[in-house]
Formats: C-alpha cells, structure tokens, sequence
C-alpha cells in the first residue's frame, strides 16, 4: 500500500536531520541534554561491533563538534532539561514521599532534580538491590529490590519509573497516597489497572504536552540552531562525498579533544 512506505532521507539531508536529533532540537524537552551522549553512545557501540565505516567515522567527530557548537549557545532557563527533570518536577507537585524506579543515568537525574526541589523522602527500587543502595547511599533514603516492593509495596505520592526491560504490573491498589506514575522507560514497562480517582499513569507520550510547554524560553535559540545546523551539515556532507578534508576543522578538533 502506498500509504504505508516510508522515503528515507539521505545525503545531506540525513546529516542535518541527525545533526538536530544530536542537539536535542527534535526531543521531547527542546535542547534535551542527554541525547547528544546517546548519539555519541550509538556510534561507540557499532564501532565495536566493527559496523563503522571511515566515512561514518568521520561523520562522528563532525557531528559531535556542530553539536556542541550550538549547544554551547544554548540560553540558561528555569524550565526542565531533560525528560527526566520534567517528571522529577510533575512528581514534585503531588507530594514529597517519591519513589524512583531504576538505577541508571535517567534515574539518577530524576533523583538529582528531585532532591534539587527539596525532596528527602526519596525510595529507590531496581531489580538489583545493590544499585538501589547506592542512590540510597548518594542521595540519603531507602532502597528495595523491585521483586520485593511488589510482593510488599511501599506506599509513596509519586513513582518516577525509569527501567528497562520485561514490564511489570504496580499494585497501585495498595498504595493508597499514590498520585502518579511516570513512566519515563523506553519502551513503557508499567501496567496497571485505570480506576475512577486512582492514580494518573503517564508515559512519554502523555509527557508530551508538558514538554511543548516548556519551549518557549528555549525557540529563538532552537531557530538559530537550525539554520546554523543546515548550513555545517551541507559542509559536512561535501566533505564525506568528495573525500576531502577541512584542515582547519580538524586542528579545531584536535585542540577541543
């Protein structure tokens, strides 16, 4: 069905496109700040696991130095940098007993913006204990294994969810000041049954209307940004085809690295 194929973009127009996606233009929080540490992450992996050629290799240095360029412009705003921050301020406004799901970097941000907003109530909860202990030990609270707050739940006013892998279903039903869940994991992993005055389950796609609203402190830049993005990405593009190098360029990145 002609409905259902997809034109991919390539060439120039893909630089510029991940070029955005790598400066946070294209998330759900404009300017998000971990995404350019994901891209990074992405082409870290396929250079081990042999998959990168010495084109994409150079696309690499180039599109990291573009990006930090234009984030370097990035205006300082009160509003949430990350969609982790974001929940950690949505899970503020229900209550100070939160509880964090996860041990990883989302996690750890979340637990970072909570206890910037004065939080200190904080449980912490993975499927590896030992992980939870050490945000316990960090950021001062308690910490339980995921397998054991399910079979006995602790109750809280707001859950940050942020884990991978199998879903789980949260026994909301015992957690009688539960206000809200956000789950932040990608994909969602939280199940859990919609009751009349129950608590809000919400995912990325749920966030999505707060996210646009926190933007516009940040449109002037995001505008600049683009243009500056389109303009180094052609650069970047006639580069890579034409097997040249800019020797300026990489005395820069030389220096920066």
């Amino acid at each position: 069905d002609a409905k259902d194929l997809v034109v991919p973009i390539v060439d120039e127009e893909a630089i510029a496109y991940l070029s955005q996606v790598t400066a946070g233009l294209h998330s759900l929080v404009l300017g998000e700040d971990q995404i350019q540490g994901q891209v990074g992450q992405a082409f870290r992996d396929a250079e081990s696991s042999g998959l990168l050629s010495r084109e994409l290799n150079k696309l690499w240095s180039r599109l990291m130095h573009s990006s930090r360029k234009v984030r370097a412009r990035k205006p300082k705003v009160a509003s949430p940098s990350s969609v982790a921050e974001l929940a950690a301020v949505l899970a503020k406004q229900h209550g100070s007993r939160i509880a964090v799901f996860g041990a990883g970097v989302t996690g750890r941000t979340a637990s970072e913006a909570l206890v910037r907003r004065g939080v200190d109530d904080l449980l912490f909860v993975n499927r590896t204990l030992a992980h939870a202990e050490r945000l316990a030990s960090h950021f001062g609270g308690r910490a339980v294994g995921l397998r054991e707050f399910l079979k006995a739940p602790i109750d809280v006013d707001a859950a940050i969810v942020a884990i991978r892998g199998q879903s789980f279903r949260l026994p909301a039903d015992q957690m009688k000041s539960l206000q809200i869940v956000l789950d932040i994991s990608q994909p969602a992993v939280v199940q859990m049954e919609s009751r009349s005055g129950g608590p809000v389950l919400m995912d990325l796609d749920a966030l999505r209307h707060h996210g646009q609203q926190c933007r516009g402190d940040l449109e002037a830049w995001a505008c600049e940004a683009r243009h500056s993005l389109l303009t180094n990405s052609a650069s970047i593009w006639g580069q890579l085809r034409d097997g040249r190098s800019n020797l300026g360029h990489l005395i820069g990145l030389h220096v920066e690295n």
